[in-house]
């Protein structure tokens, strides 16, 4: 042998699995027989093999993820278009400290939750319903209190019964208490649900008038009467952290869609799942838009980067955008709302940025930069003169903006 170490190859046309490779570089005194296979090819044919079944692996996994979501277009990225963009004006503002609001969907009226503060005991805690009239004075505000799980995040507006009377719906963020009040504020129920509260929405699921209330959860989602007693709970597949959304898609009477780490369902007044919808990425939030093409879309919502998708009610995909501003290209943003007409998007970031995006196209057609922040809650309304107003509170206050579409 020479100087340098080094381990030769059998002369042997057959391939010793366990045998080592070369440990110092250099030529080995003896050249391998013909057909021998040398520590150093057989690496290479090892890494060429697992190079391969990467491939194949990969190549498979693709194939499976077409199954699975279907075809799906590009994101294309949203830019101002030069037509078409929407004047965002402040009507007005107030400085009180709001934990969320909600619509009456009936009414023009707006409700807000403010004030949630302790009542000086361990865990119970008091706040104020106010309703807020078009010219941002408080019309009405009444006193609501609970023993525990003060309802800081999550506040609905509901129908009591078919003859119009109001309640109210609030809970906090991941937790399983829900709390109810009448219009006076006198406490009408409370309910413990196995799972955390990720989203709560009110809507009439049955036709009789009055509002069921729907209930995303960690791991489902739960309906309850207008009295709190149990209707149905749903749970299918990966349902976890469940959102919700609301409407009347495919028909007639409200119907639920839930979405929570994979595709999301459309679920009938009882519970049964209607349709599927295999997202491109699933969702972090949902909504339902209406669209000036006709009919209703299933809009999802997800960040980093930041990105909407549309469905119409049979899943094909209307349009698929990324929004690369750099206001909100990696920015944590909330729920999605459509405005009254069902024919603008908007969407409230964490730092108060607004966002409004085109419903049938995905074009950013507008944003304005609210004071309200973190976390602004925002609801939709028509105002009197037939205009459309985004109402966006937070703990910083509360600022009004009317929303309409550039004069040409």
């Amino acid at each position: 042998m020479g100087a340098g170490i080094g381990l030769v190859a059998p002369r042997s046309n057959s391939i010793s699995v366990h045998r080592p490779f070369s440990l110092v570089a250099g030529e080995p005194d003896e050249k391998p027989a013909m057909g021998a296979v040398t520590g150093r090819s057989c690496s290479a044919i090892l890494v060429v093999a697992a190079i391969t079944a990467i491939g194949a692996i990969a190549g498979l996994a693709w194939i499976l993820s077409l199954l699975y979501v279907g075809y799906s277009p590009a994101y294309r990225v949203v830019t101002p278009p030069a037509e078409g963009r929407l004047l965002v004006e402040q009507i007005w503002s107030n400085d009180d400290d709001w934990a969320s609001i909600d619509a009456d969907r009936r009414t023009p009226g707006i409700y807000g939750l403010r004030g949630v503060h302790s009542d000086g005991t361990e865990a119970g805690w008091m706040a104020e319903v106010c309703r807020v009239g078009e010219d941002g004075s408080i019309e009405s505000a009444i006193g609501i209190a609970g023993k525990e799980d003060a309802p800081n995040t999550y506040f609905r507006v509901y129908r009591r019964d078919a003859l119009g009377a109001l309640g109210f719906v609030c809970a906090g963020v991941a937790v399983d208490r829900i709390h109810a009040f009448a219009e006076d504020g006198s406490a009408r129920w409370e309910r413990r649900l196995p799972k955390s509260i990720k989203d709560i929405a009110a809507c009439d699921l049955d036709g009789d008038g009055a509002d069921e209330i729907v209930v995303g959860a960690s791991e489902g989602v739960f309906a309850l009467s207008g009295t709190g007693e149990d209707l149905w709970c749903a749970s299918e597949g990966r349902w976890i952290d469940v959102v919700v959304g609301l409407g009347a898609v495919g028909g007639d009477r409200g119907q639920v869609l839930a979405s929570g780490h994979g595709p999301a369902w459309l679920l009938d007044g009882e519970g049964r799942v209607v349709r599927s919808y295999k997202w491109d990425k699933a969702p972090f939030t949902i909504t339902v838009a209406g669209a000036a093409t006709g009919g209703q879309l299933l809009v999802g919502a997800r960040p980093s980067p930041f990105n909407l998708q549309a469905l119409a009610y049979d899943g094909t995909i209307q349009w698929s955008v990324r929004d690369d501003d750099a206001r909100v290209r990696r920015a944590f943003f909330l729920q999605p709302q459509a405005s009254p007409d069902g024919e603008r998007i908007a969407v409230a970031f964490k730092d108060g940025q607004i966002m409004f995006y085109d419903a049938s196209t995905g074009d950013r057609v507008g944003d304005v930069r609210s004071p309200q922040w973190p976390y602004p809650s925002i609801a939709w309304r028509r105002a009197s003169d037939g205009s459309d107003m985004l109402v966006v509170a937070s703990v910083r206050g509360m600022t009004a903006y009317r929303v309409r579409a550039e004069s040409k």
